[in-house]
């Protein structure tokens, strides 16, 4: 007993929390000097100590003061925890991506020394209890902004004197003119009408300029040479090759392809369209605020129209946001998503406000004036965007031939439909009473009795097995006795009452959810058509001509949008590129549905 007493101090000494400001035991002290500390040495230091200028992933393994404090993750060590401990959780290599040391597993004992060490309290020789808690100075956006060169406004710098005021022609000419006399060097003499005619080209347009283009410079310029070199400038702008030799340089930075790459690199759907209009763009000379905001608004700004067809060039630029590498299968699916917007983030930063804002993705940024916030506020915008196909060939010319059909209708639809309910009134009087025969021919199983009966009751019966059929819920009453069919629509609606009920159950009243087992009529919803952007989707609207082969008149018995066999006709869709695999056989033009604008002062939103 008196052993047991006497070992019973040293057992607590080791179990000492972290916080406790009494000092580890002997014992404690002896094991980490025999089993812990050789097995930092010769595991872990050559990675993570003092001796390195940068330890791999900022993690310092050297005292016990590192180990608390660990990364931004958090710390290594959790004394006491060694089940809540990154440590143990890295080298028992139980975490695919978190294993070390990179040259292999630590043998089990080498593990269970550690694990004892951490339970112990992770004692330390001449280590404090306690670490200094890590001071992180707060992100001020305005601190950094004041500080950084980037964001300081632009000023004109005082030009400087040189001592050949002879050779510039410009101001930028004393600035070069002043750094190569600081060195006693001489400008390059001119080069000659050649060499310059050949310059301008490449630089111009990437081409060399022609024998005939050559010699009719050369015969300009013997009694005027700067009018010639005007004129070949002006010349060499106004033409095409102009838009495409500069306009690689766009499509560089906005990482432009025509495929996703990846394994079966599927092609990226009328990507030439979009390096078509950057080279029209350039050679349009269109303004560089104007070519920015048809980027990032395209389909809500105000349309620019091309000046020989008409169409709509302003929402084309809106296509630099889906470009680049894609998965086409991606495992992860939310991780896919979050890398695709982290790349456009990129590629937006980079392009437009020439900024690596990727780094926001997961801290602050340490160097720009660029917060966490920031990062994700432009996720949140790009998020709320979509991807869809445009006919932006056609949209401004279908609008205003829909404004007309729109007039017309309204013009014409009372008379058409007078006309109409006047032809079929006598054909309904006489088919009421056949289609009620049939039905009794049916519950009886007797063929009827006339012949236009019978032929009722044949097209009924296979009318009760086609859904598309005008006449199928008809047949399915008339296929069905009274009392069974009162209790199938019964069963029916008491399955559809306890869907509803689960759904309000699930989201809660201050939910604003949207699903087919809602009224849709309580909108107003408006879709995107092909010729009317935001026309609303009512009840009881009429359709005329939906298909070209066969034209229909339809009436829509509640708000939808369906699939358009007009727009997906081979006339309409013919020389587009689709997309790759099953999609491609339906144009998917771009229709979208929209709600109405909604303040929510309280409660959550889910959006799928």
């Amino acid at each position: 007993m008196p052993r047991l007493f006497a070992i019973l101090p040293s057992l607590l000494l080791c179990a000492l929390p972290a916080n406790s400001a009494e000092p580890p035991s002997d014992q404690a002290n002896e094991f980490f000097e025999k089993k812990i500390r050789p097995l930092l040495v010769e595991n872990c230091f050559e990675c993570h100590s003092a001796k390195l200028k940068e330890p791999k992933a900022g993690l310092r393994l050297d005292s016990r003061a590192a180990m608390l404090k660990g990364t931004e993750i958090g710390p290594a060590i959790i004394p006491g925890h060694p089940e809540k401990s990154r440590l143990i959780l890295a080298v028992s290599y139980k975490d695919t991506e978190l294993r070390m040391p990179k040259k292999g597993k630590l043998p089990v004992s080498a593990i269970a020394d550690l694990t004892k060490w951490i339970k112990m309290g992770a004692p330390w020789p001449g280590s404090p209890a306690v670490a200094e808690a890590p001071t992180k100075p707060g992100f001020d956006l305005a601190k950094r902004k004041a500080e950084h060169w980037a964001w300081q406004p632009v000023k004109l710098p005082p030009v400087p004197d040189v001592q050949n005021r002879d050779w510039p022609l410009s101001p930028v000419d004393r600035f070069i003119l002043s750094k190569l006399e600081q060195q006693n060097l001489r400008p390059a003499p001119p080069a000659d009408l050649r060499t310059w005619l050949r310059r301008v080209h490449f630089d111009i347009t990437g081409l060399p300029p022609t024998p005939s283009e050559i010699d009719a410079f050369m015969q300009s310029s013997i009694t005027n040479p700067q009018s010639a070199m005007a004129a070949v400038v002006d010349r060499l702008l106004a033409s095409p090759r102009y838009g495409e030799r500069w306009g690689r340089h766009w499509l560089d930075l906005v990482r432009y392809a025509e495929t996703y790459g990846h394994e079966f690199d599927p092609i990226i759907p009328n990507a030439y369209q979009y390096r078509d209009y950057v080279i029209r763009t350039l050679n349009a000379d269109a303004p560089y605020d104007q070519f920015v905001r048809e980027h990032i608004a395209g389909d809500l700004i105000k349309p620019r129209l091309n000046a020989d067809g008409g169409f709509n060039e302003s929402i084309l630029g809106t296509g630099f946001w889906f470009f680049g590498e894609q998965v086409h299968s991606p495992v992860d699916i939310r991780g896919d998503e979050a890398d695709r917007i982290d790349n456009k983030i990129d590629v937006f930063g980079k392009t437009f406000l020439g900024l690596t804002i990727s780094c926001a993705r997961c801290h602050d940024h340490k160097f720009d004036a660029i917060s966490q916030k920031d990062y994700y506020a432009l996720s949140g915008f790009i998020l709320s965007s979509s991807y869809r196909q445009v006919r932006f060939d056609s949209i401004e010319n279908n609008k205003r031939v829909a404004k007309e059909l729109e007039e017309l209708r309204a013009k014409y639809r009372p008379a058409v439909l007078k006309v109409f309910a006047d032809t079929i009134e006598p054909s309904l009087e006489r088919i009421a009473p056949s289609l009620l025969a049939a039905c009794d021919a049916m519950r009886a199983s007797k063929a009827g009795d006339t012949d236009e009966v019978r032929a009722w009751v044949k097209h009924l019966t296979a009318a009760a097995k086609d859904p598309n059929d005008p006449f199928y819920l008809w047949a399915i009453a008339c296929a069905t006795d009274k009392a069974s069919l009162l209790e199938r629509f019964k069963k029916l609606k008491e399955e559809r009452g306890k869907e509803d009920e689960k759904w309000l159950s699930s989201f809660g009243q201050e939910h604003l959810i949207a699903t087919s087992n809602f009224d849709w009529s309580s909108g107003p919803w408006s879709a995107d058509q092909i010729g009317k952007i935001g026309e609303e989707l009512t009840e009881q609207q009429l359709e005329w001509g939906s298909s070209i082969d066969r034209p229909i008149l339809r009436f829509n018995y509640w708000p939808a949008v369906r699939f358009d066999s007009v727009w997906n006709s081979n006339a309409v869709i013919k020389g587009t590129e689709t997309d790759h695999g099953v999609l491609g056989n339906v144009a998917r033009y771009g229709r979208a549905i929209r709600t109405r604008n909604t303040t929510l002062l309280t409660g959550k939103v889910y959006l799928l």
